[in-house]
């Protein structure tokens, strides 16, 4: 009785620990969508630049050249540089962290856990 008990207490023990995880990411989530939205505004800033460009009516709408040209590309491109290093870091913190999930498998690694599943 007493090993079911602490088998019990383990489990929500780690279920504590995933409620506090789901939570700090619940908190966090506002940043990534905010990238997001600030990449699509930018996108459609330079779509209706290039639509305005093709048609012939740039010379009509300088401001929107100036800021295509000197504040949305620049920009824009930055973002995507920092978007690239935050995934390779986090690609990378992701294949790091996969060996530890070997568990109780008779074979390391994940291919040990892929085998016991």
């Amino acid at each position: 009785l007493e090993g079911i008990r602490q088998h019990i207490d383990y489990i929500m023990d780690g279920t504590e620990n995933i409620d506090i995880a789901v939570t700090v990411v619940e908190k966090n989530d506002w940043i990534v969508r905010m990238f997001a939205l600030v990449l699509n505004v930018l996108v459609f800033f330079m779509i209706f630049a290039a639509c305005t460009s093709l048609s012939g009516r740039c010379h009509y709408l300088p401001a929107l050249k100036w800021m295509s040209e000197c504040f949305i590309l620049p920009v824009f491109v930055i973002l995507i540089v920092i978007s690239w290093f935050v995934t390779s870091i986090l690609a990378f913190a992701t294949v790091s962290n996969a060996d530890f999930c070997a568990g109780n498998s008779q074979q390391t690694g994940p291919a040990g856990i892929i085998l016991d599943i």
